[in-house]
């Protein structure tokens, strides 16, 4: 469930899911971190939340494994969001760019991380 909650949260793509942009705070201080995105399944239940979020406020265990495997300035960060699903678990997602190839990392709360796509 949560690869494919992955899949249409990057992507947007699934016509069976439908999703509402909610925006906190005032418009004047408003920012993308403030943004979130929910996500309904075709019977209209919510199936969870997207959020991006700083790359710092990742779990450090992640941070070093990433830094450790993905080098700046080789890869390069173009997106860090938090998902949480409907029971409340939390996993981060980190795309990195090395050239024209995507890296998607996939991270649970412990700061274990796997590779979605590469």
């Amino acid at each position: 469930m949560k690869q494919l909650f992955f899949a249409f949260a990057l992507l947007a793509s699934l016509s069976s899911f439908a999703k509402a942009d909610v925006v906190t705070g005032n418009n004047e201080k408003r920012n993308a971190a403030q943004q979130v995105q929910e996500w309904f399944n075709a019977k209209g239940e919510k199936i969870g939340t997207s959020q991006r979020m700083d790359y710092d406020k990742l779990p450090q265990d992640a941070i070093q494994s990433i830094s450790k495997s993905y080098p700046f300035p080789t890869y390069k960060l173009t997106d860090c969001q938090v998902l949480t699903n409907e029971y409340g678990e939390q996993y981060y997602y980190v795309a990195l760019m090395a050239g024209k190839n995507k890296t998607v990392l996939e991270i649970d709360q412990e700061g274990a991380l796997w590779v979605v796509k590469k």
